[in-house]
């Protein structure tokens, strides 16, 4: 049992480390000066096998969706692992994402209630501390709700119902009057130079403003506000319009109170099929079928974290959802990346990535015993951490 007090001392931690980070525990390694300053190496445990020594339970939770939990020692301690593997061929499964605003966490099994029909959720990808805000692109029904010019690195749902990596970008624009401009970027933490579009699925944190950058407001499709640094966020019927530099800033000013506003932005990927859905992809793990991915990073001062990873089989026909836990204080601990990399290949992964871990590492299950959602994995902070994009699996 966790004391009031090292509960509170968890939580203050947990806010202050960068999301994926790891608490800190001394660990016998040594590290190059490189490494001191970065805080990671490449002198990481060893990979061992898990899988075949593993003592598994299999828990079907709909048709096409099975969960197999085991443990297995390793030379630290015990590794518990949780595996969620979706037959992609299966009618009636479908994907969502669960969220209320972008920039609003929640706790996953707060994004999972009242959802009779969800299976199974985890978390996805990586998201700002301060603002709440996914870093990276998130598709939901094709649309974007949050994405960059810059193609971005994404895994995800095609519109063919298979599993699938690619690079996204957003291609789109605002028109006002005669004036046409390309969109910068969509809902993002990090404004970058050109314009960029706030619309309400940002929530109620306020938008950071890098230096330089002014702001007008769109009511009812027309421009609303003169220009400042405004950052309370749009409300219905509202959008706001961010301009960084020069050329940008110069057109935002140019422009009268009430002109008439356009906006168009799509998804667009180098895959063969169009995304349904995407999110950020972490760091590839399985690049290969049947190759484990050595030398990869690890952080010096806390190696083997709760993690979770996304991988694909079968041409994409088949889901892998892996959360190994980490439970501080105790023989159970989590894995670098190199070591999941071998933990996927061995589930049979022919490529995989990983998403957000540490202490936002989660996996919920409808259990077929009791038909209520439970929580599979400890969380690595203690509690639940909260998040502001969840993956859930649905039964049709």
């Amino acid at each position: 049992m966790i004391s009031p007090a090292a509960g509170r001392a968890r939580r203050v931690l947990a806010c202050v480390l960068a999301t994926g980070s790891m608490l800190p525990v001394a660990v016998s390694q040594v590290a190059s000066p490189a490494a001191a300053t970065t805080g990671y190496t490449t002198n990481c445990p060893r990979p061992v096998s898990l899988v075949p020594k593993a003592t598994w339970k299999r828990h079907t939770l709909t048709r096409g969706v099975v969960l197999s939990e085991g443990q297995a020692s390793d030379p630290r301690g015990v590794v518990s692992m949780h595996v969620l593997t979706v037959d992609m061929t299966q009618p009636g499964i479908t994907f969502q994402p669960l969220m209320h605003r972008l920039a609003q966490r929640s706790r996953l099994s707060d994004l999972a209630a009242g959802r009779p029909k969800l299976v199974a959720a985890t978390n996805t990808a990586y998201y700002d501390f301060v603002t709440g805000a996914p870093l990276g692109p998130v598709v939901r029904g094709t649309k974007p709700i949050t994405a960059f010019a810059g193609a971005k690195p994404v895994v995800g749902f095609g519109t063919d119902h298979r599993v699938r990596f690619g690079h996204l970008r957003l291609v789109g624009s605002v028109t006002v009057g005669s004036s046409t401009r390309s969109l910068a970027a969509l809902n993002v933490r990090y404004v970058p130079n050109g314009v960029t579009l706030i619309t309400t699925a940002w929530g109620y944190p306020s938008i950071g403003l890098p230096y330089g950058a002014s702001v007008r407001y769109v009511s009812s499709g027309k421009i609303s506000s003169a220009v400042g640094r405004w950052t309370t966020p749009p409300h219905t019927g509202q959008m706001m319009l961010v301009a960084r530099g020069t050329t940008a800033t110069t057109w935002l000013s140019s422009l009268r109170k009430g002109q008439v506003v356009s906006t168009r932005r799509t998804a667009v990927a180098d895959t063969p099929v169009a995304f349904r859905q995407a999110y950020e992809a972490g760091k590839t793990i399985v690049a290969t079928p049947g190759v484990v991915m050595t030398g990869l990073s690890c952080r010096i001062r806390y190696p083997q974290p709760a993690r979770t990873a996304i991988g694909m089989a079968n041409g994409g026909r088949k889901l892998i959802l892996a959360v190994v836990t980490d439970h501080p204080g105790t023989t159970m601990h989590g894995l670098d990346a190199s070591q999941m990399s071998k933990l996927m290949v061995e589930l049979g992964a022919a490529h995989a990535y990983l998403l957000d871990g540490s202490g936002s590492s989660e996996m919920i299950a409808r259990m077929p015993s009791t038909g209520r959602l439970s929580l599979r994995n400890y969380p690595a902070d203690g509690a639940e951490r909260t998040m502001p994009v969840g993956l859930g699996i649905f039964r049709s």
